[in-house]
Order: structure tokens, then C-alpha cells, then sequence
């Protein structure tokens, strides 16, 4: 396999060049999980204009204010949003993040595994959606027609999990995608080959 006129073996030194893309498994959760924060708040704020001043009495021959009642959704809404931060969390360890580098010239996608600590930008909001080229070392190399690819949970805890719950959470965001409720893509486990993964050494334009 080539990378333009580089070849790629295990433990050799290259320059992989392509656009960086977030961690196809966490970002669909991450999205899906900031689009529950607008309506946790959202609610809040309804319930908030229902609720009447502290104190206030009712005038002779009116009815006492009505008491907000506690709204199920919100709680189902944290719950679901607390799931979805540990979720994410189990799967990116502490202090490092997964990206994957697309290489459109030839069609290989490169893992990533990048420390915090030596990002100048820890949002990543520089990187993400941007081609970069990188000096790296090269870990894993997976060509076309290999039988496994790069699992994205293997350190994680939920990959202890029966294969049908991930199968359900992804059913469920395609099916609300689907009814054009939310715009999330579908988490992805794994990353087919052609890939590889890579030690990165750094990050340049």
C-alpha cells in the first residue's frame, strides 16, 4: 500500500496526510448529548415561567396560584443525558482522544490516538473538519481484504456490553434522524480497512 510515493509497513516513519475527522463513535453521542442540553434548558424555562413568585398569596376570591408539577421528561431527559457523558467518557480515555484521518487520495483512514496534554488546542476546534499532515510511525496496518478492522471500544467498558445494545442505540438515533427529529450520523464501532493506525510524532499544515 502507498500513501502518494511513501510506503506504509509497521514501524516506519511517515508523512500521512488528510482531513482530521472526531471519533465516529463518540461524536454521534456528544452531538445527541449538547442537543439534550438545550431542551433540559428549555423546559427549565417553561416551568420556571408556570411557577408562581414565593410567597404571593391569592386576593380575596381568587383561586391559590397552581403549583408546577414536577415533569417527568426532565427527569428522563438527565438521566438519558447522564448515560450518554458516561458513555463518551468510558470510551475516550482520561487526558487522550481518538481522531481519524481521511485520505482521500488513497482511501486509507489513519487512527489516531492524541494526548490533551500536548494539543495547543484542547477543544480540538483547529484540528477537527481541517487536512492536516502528519509525521507519525506507523502501529497497525490493516489492508484492503483484511477480516478485522480498527475496534474503536476495545479499551473501553461498554464493549463488555451484548452487541445488541449497541446495535439498539444506534437504531435509535438513525430512527430519529430518519424521522428528521435530530441530525445525528450513527455511531461507528469499528473502522474498516484500508487503515491503519499511527503513533503521531506531529501535526502540521
Amino acid at each position: 500500500m502507498k500513501d502518494g510515493d511513501i510506503a506504509v509497513d509497521v514501524g516506519t516513519f511517515i508523512e500521512f496526510t488528510g482531513v482530521v475527522r472526531p471519533n465516529p463513535f463518540t461524536a454521534s453521542f456528544e452531538r445527541l448529548q449538547r442537543m439534550l442540553k438545550f431542551v433540559e434548558v428549555a423546559m427549565a424555562m417553561e416551568g420556571g415561567a408556570e411557577r408562581p413568585l414565593s410567597g404571593a398569596k391569592p386576593n380575596r376570591g381568587q383561586n391559590p396560584p397552581r403549583r408546577t408539577q414536577e415533569k417527568p421528561q426532565a427527569s428522563q431527559l438527565k438521566a438519558i443525558s447522564d448515560f450518554l457523558e458516561q458513555l463518551t467518557n468510558d470510551v475516550e480515555r482520561e487526558g487522550t482522544s481518538t481522531v481519524v484521518l481521511e485520505s482521500e487520495a488513497s482511501g486509507y483512514r489513519a487512527v489516531i490516538t492524541l494526548f490533551d496534554d500536548f494539543l495547543r488546542d484542547r477543544s480540538m476546534a483547529e484540528l477537527l473538519n481541517r487536512e492536516f499532515r502528519v509525521l507519525c510511525k506507523v502501529a497497525r496496518h490493516l489492508p484492503v481484504g483484511s477480516a478485522e478492522g480498527v475496534d474503536l471500544l476495545a479499551s473501553s467498558g461498554i464493549s463488555g456490553f451484548p452487541p445488541q445494545i449497541l446495535a439498539e442505540l444506534s437504531g435509535a438515533i438513525d430512527k430519529m434522524s430518519g424521522e428528521g427529529t435530530v441530525q445525528v450520523s450513527s455511531p461507528a464501532t469499528s473502522i474498516d480497512p484500508p487503515v491503519i493506525e499511527i503513533v503521531p510524532i506531529a501535526i502540521y499544515l
